[in-house]
């Protein structure tokens, strides 16, 4: 779960994931990943900034 709210300066925000302990190493560092790209998004937006885009040549 996350959530956001405008602040004066800026953000705060809250964010937590929660698994039952019988769940995969893997599925919880996918998550992270998932997580972590999501806020980067999210601050990309904020900020006006555009996210890199893969080269023709890849």
């Amino acid at each position: 779960m996350h959530q956001a709210r405008p602040v004066k300066g800026g953000l705060d925000i809250l964010a937590a994931t929660c698994f039952p302990d019988a769940t995969p190493a893997e599925l919880v560092d996918g998550h992270s990943i998932h997580m972590a790209i999501e806020f980067s998004n999210l601050f990309r937006i904020g900020l006006g900034v555009q996210a890199p885009q893969p080269s023709a040549s890849a």
